[in-house]
């Protein structure tokens, strides 16, 4: 399952309450863009960040370059190390 093996590396969070901050803060990203009535891609982009378990194959295109990018530089793990990872490959594919 793609959750254990992104908790095998140190992507998790070790209880609930950080994964509600996370939620809140792609909800306000979402809000961000339907306040700006920003293009249709970019709504749907922000919802599928937000559900996690209709976007799994976003989730693990991202991890596989999360992973591949902490073999690159040889970062074994670390959630800080790996949220940052992580925020530049979303970044890149908003990017285009």
């Amino acid at each position: 399952m793609i959750q254990q093996r992104a908790a095998r590396i140190g992507f998790d969070w070790p209880a609930a309450r950080p994964v509600i901050a996370k939620l809140a803060e792609e909800i306000a990203e979402l809000e961000a863009e339907l306040d700006s009535e920003a293009d249709p891609d970019k709504v749907e982009n922000e919802m599928g960040d937000i559900l996690f378990a209709a976007a799994t194959r976003k989730f693990e295109r991202r991890l596989r370059r999360v992973e591949a990018l902490a073999a690159e530089r040889g970062i074994a793990a670390g959630l800080d190390v790996l949220e940052a990872l992580w925020q530049e490959v979303k970044g890149e594919e908003d990017r285009g």
